[in-house]
This record gives C-alpha cells, sequence and structure tokens, in this order.
C-alpha cells in the first residue's frame, strides 16, 4: 500500500511534466485531433518540432476548453517556456501545471501584488515569492499557511 509520502512523490513527478494550454483552437473531438492541435502549435509557433507529447486532456466540456498536455520528459517542458515569447500576439497562453495548494498560494500573492501596485510600488511575482521595490526598499513576500508572509 502506498503511504502518503509516496503518492504526494508520484503526484509531484508528474505535475513536472504537465502544462496548461489557454485559447488554442479545438473542437473539444477525439483525442488525436487534440493532440494533433498542441503538436501544430510546438511545430509552427514555438519552433519546437521535436518535443514528445504523452497526453492531451480537456480540461472542460466547452469548445476550445483548456488542454492539459502531458509531456514526455519535464526537460521539454522547459524548451517550451524559452519559447513562449514567440506566442504573442496569439491570445494563446502556456502556464504550469499547479496543485489547489499552489493555485491558493498563487491566488494571495496575485491579490497583494495588486494592492502593492495601487500604491506605486514595484511588484513582481517570480515563482512562489513575490518581489516589491527596489535597492534597501526591496521586500520579499511569500505564502506560509495560507497567509502572505514578509521575508526577514
Amino acid at each position: 500500500m502506498e503511504t502518503k509520502r509516496q503518492s504526494k512523490h508520484i503526484w509531484s513527478t508528474i505535475v513536472k511534466k504537465q502544462i496548461v494550454v489557454h485559447n488554442l483552437k479545438h473542437n473539444n473531438s477525439s483525442k488525436r485531433e487534440k493532440h494533433l492541435a498542441v503538436n501544430e502549435l510546438f511545430q509552427r509557433n514555438l519552433n519546437l518540432p521535436d518535443i514528445k507529447i504523452d497526453d492531451v486532456k480537456s480540461m472542460g466540456n466547452k469548445p476550445n476548453s483548456p488542454l492539459l498536455v502531458t509531456l514526455n520528459d519535464w526537460r521539454e517542458k522547459r524548451k517550451i517556456y524559452r519559447n513562449t515569447i514567440q506566442l504573442r500576439g496569439t491570445n494563446i497562453s502556456v502556464q504550469e501545471m499547479m496543485t489547489k495548494e499552489q493555485q491558493n498560494q498563487r491566488k494571495l500573492l496575485v491579490e497583494k501584488m495588486k494592492i502593492l501596485r495601487n500604491e506605486n510600488d514595484f511588484a513582481a511575482i517570480h515563482g512562489y515569492t513575490l518581489v516589491s521595490g527596489f535597492g534597501d526598499n526591496k521586500k520579499v513576500y511569500f505564502c506560509k499557511e495560507g497567509k502572505i508572509v514578509q521575508q526577514i
């Protein structure tokens, strides 16, 4: 029987190889057609003909709903992220697959970032930390137990 730690490790290994593609036109039809649409995106828009895809699933029932793409290797994900700048102006976006906990952390950081920006302060999210200000005024925030905490 799997322990909680083992199942968490398996889940994190799978998530490391997954991305979510938003606004890619597909008719929510067969798995093969979704696979071809994602492959075409990688080849034409990102100039990455060698990306290997394990699985493509729709994350909803509506046409053009986000696609959950499982890649063959987590290094493939890096290649894709390096080339996503080529998607500018296409309305297509590629994002990291996040667990519910990570989504909640990110949501809290985005809310804090909006508050800081409304106060005319520079603020940007890097991974799972929020950085605001410059030089001596630089502050770093992160999520801990569902709350935003400032790093000392």
